[in-house]
């Protein structure tokens, strides 16, 4: 009876491509396309597959969702591979902290699956907020032992936290295996190296021992953007400039600043890229970008329009003040479609993939060693490992105001720190009958909007610049998965004579 149980369970568990094929629908595909449909070619059924390599596969985002859904179908799944398909994420503005939501999913199927041991994301414009999630995972799931991250726009720093928490489940993992604490489920009777791994608890990949130089060894490359920056490189590199009318120059700072690629860079930086855009006209019909060819340029159309073709077809229209080229600009990648002009004339404004690369990692280089002699300046920060200053440092955005802007607002969600690097700004409360009234002023080497982020409440005052201002911050959910052991250190500076008004709130507020 079991023999015909198991049988009858086997018959009704549909195929890998009946899975991929139904979930795609789902998500509003109307087929997945041949190529797609092929990487189940070599193992269809659930229960043996194991591994999918796309190759120069591309399926697109809906095309992912869909595989990931089969993965978690798949009972003895080990490695996620999704190397080379634009998975793009971004940490740059405060309306992206929820994270991109492929890595938010690929992160929930390798943190919840029993076998999952290993994920490639190389070739993938991925920023350090997916990094710092990769991190969560290594850091909570024993089981991952090898997470991939060549040519991507993570930190090397970062990547070597990533790499080193792999090398550490590894070694955990052949100390239980040694101790014999593994479960095991298979038959060895046949010797297979490889099946002696079976459903283990801490299952490694299928390989005997994972490569570990494509988990942070020598084959990594050691760059933000790619094999051809390096950080001491970008410190002494001139970025060109191309003069312009001073309203060409406003405009294009006013579009930059709505990229997200763009808003973390401070005024110097986001200048030089400004400084470096060189104009290109273009008449109706030619052809900014093909499908198929290299591109390694921004563009940003101020007169004119264009058409976005996929194969001939027009998926989209790009107009004045719009942007295209965003993905070239990051990733040495082959155009995803043509954009060709539509109107008689059109104008537009160019950077180059070098000059944003060495721009962005020498203004990251800048603001690490800037925020690291800061945060040794902080008193309630002054435990922290250097490494845990690293991380800090990383995680943290910048923002300037000028004299009057509100930073805070009463009765917002308090849901970041920040940290004053320039500046003076006033704290302004609530009196009993709701008043509002000076409470302090933080200078430079303060930090406020901690009590509140540290328990998950409004805000109680209004923060606003006195001078011109600039923050740093970070996001509760970013603080958590780096400094996650140093709260109760936060908390302690709850005694200091500047929170007594905080305090009183927050006890009004639990009563």
């Amino acid at each position: 009876k079991a023999t015909v149980s198991v049988l009858y369970w086997l018959l009704a568990m549909p195929s890998a491509t009946e899975v991929f094929s139904q979930s795609c629908l789902q998500r509003g595909m109307k087929k997945p396309s041949s190529a797609a449909k092929k990487i189940f070619e070599g193992e269809n059924n659930l229960e043996d597959l194991e591994e999918v390599e796309l190759d120069d596969v591309y399926i697109g985002n809906r095309g992912i969702m869909a595989l990931l859904d089969v993965i978690e179908k798949a009972p003895n799944f080990r490695k996620i591979g999704l190397s080379a398909q634009k998975i793009y994420n971004t940490d740059l503005s405060p309306d992206s902290i929820k994270g991109n939501e492929i890595v938010d999913r690929v992160v929930d199927v390798a943190q919840t699956h029993p076998t999952i041991t290993s994920l490639d994301l190389s070739g993938n414009p991925l920023s350090n907020f997916a990094g710092r999630k990769l991190l969560h995972l290594a850091n909570s799931n024993e089981r991952i032992v090898g997470i991939t991250l060549d040519d991507t726009r993570i930190d090397i720093d970062l990547i070597d936290h990533i790499a080193s928490k792999c090398d550490k489940n590894l070694k955990i993992f052949w100390e239980k295996q040694n101790q014999g604490n593994v479960d095991d489920e298979r038959d060895f009777a046949d010797g297979d190296e490889d099946d002696a791994f079976g459903n283990a608890t801490f299952a490694p990949p299928k390989e005997k021992a994972p490569d570990l130089g494509g988990i942070g060894g020598g084959k990594r490359k050691k760059t933000v953007m790619g094999s051809r920056n390096d950080p001491d490189a970008a410190k002494e590199f001139k970025p060109p400039y191309y003069p312009k009318e001073p309203e060409d120059e406003q405009k294009l700072t006013e579009l930059l600043k709505g990229i997200v690629l763009f808003s973390h860079l401070g005024r110097e930086s986001l200048k030089s890229c400004v400084g470096a855009m060189m104009q290109r006209r273009y008449r109706k019909d030619d052809e900014a970008l093909k499908q198929g060819d290299q591109g390694d340029k921004l563009y940003i159309i101020t007169k004119g329009t264009c058409n976005v073709l996929k194969k001939g077809v027009c998926v989209a229209k790009k107009e004045e003040g719009s942007v295209f080229g965003e993905l070239e600009l990051m990733y040495d990648t082959p155009c995803v479609a043509t954009v060709q002009v539509d109107s008689n004339e059109c104008v537009t404004w160019t950077l180059d993939r070098a000059t944003y690369s060495n721009i962005v990692i020498a203004s990251q280089v800048k603001k690490r060693k800037e925020y690291e002699e800061y945060l040794s300046r902080v008193q309630f920060l002054a435990t922290l490992s250097p490494n845990e200053k690293l991380q800090l440092s990383d995680a943290l955005s910048s923002d300037e105001w000028d004299e009057g802007d509100s930073i805070i607002r009463y009765g917002d969600d308090g849901e970041w720190m920040f940290l004053v690097v320039q500046g003076t700004v006033e704290v302004v409360g609530r009196s009993e009958t709701g008043e509002p009234y000076k409470v302090c002023e933080f200078v430079e080497g303060d930090h406020f909007g901690e009590l509140e982020f540290l328990n998950n409440h409004k805000c109680v005052a209004d923060v606003k610049a006195v001078t011109f201002v600039r923050t740093a911050k970070i996001n509760r959910r970013h603080f958590e998965l780096c400094l996650g052991p140093v709260l109760h250190v936060l908390k302690r500076n709850a005694s200091d004579p500047k929170y007594e008004y905080y305090k009183k709130q927050l006890e009004m507020a639990e009563s």
